[in-house]
């Protein structure tokens, strides 16, 4: 099995980050290849609205790093055998902003 570990942590060798690092060490040892994506310092913004993309072939308007997550992504993984593992800080206000950004990018049509 192949996974994606998208680790949200604003702090480099943070709790978040260590816990990814931990989960890929642990799957890596049963076999399985794991790639760890620093979202959370990767310049990804959420959907503008403006449905550039239904005309373009699915391609956004921004330029940002959601296209190489999603080309990684993509390149990497098989829909059969994947794995997407969500490491992000949890505070009293909610995850970082990149999670958020990131989920809503990867839900919309044009991004994914």
């Amino acid at each position: 099995m192949k996974s994606v570990v998208r680790s949200g942590s604003p702090r480099k060798g943070g709790s978040t980050a260590l816990m990814a690092e931990a989960f890929a060490k642990g799957a890596e040892g049963k076999g399985h290849e794991v790639q760890i994506q620093d979202v959370a310092h990767m310049d990804i913004r959420g959907c503008m609205g403006r449905r550039w993309c239904y005309s373009h072939g699915g391609r956004c308007i921004q330029r940002d790093d959601m296209e190489r997550v999603l080309k990684a992504m993509t390149a990497y993984l098989k829909w059969e055998d994947m794995g997407i593992v969500l490491a992000s800080d949890m505070t009293e206000k909610g995850s970082m902003a990149q999670s958020p950004a990131l989920a809503e990018a990867e839900a919309l049509d044009g991004r994914s």
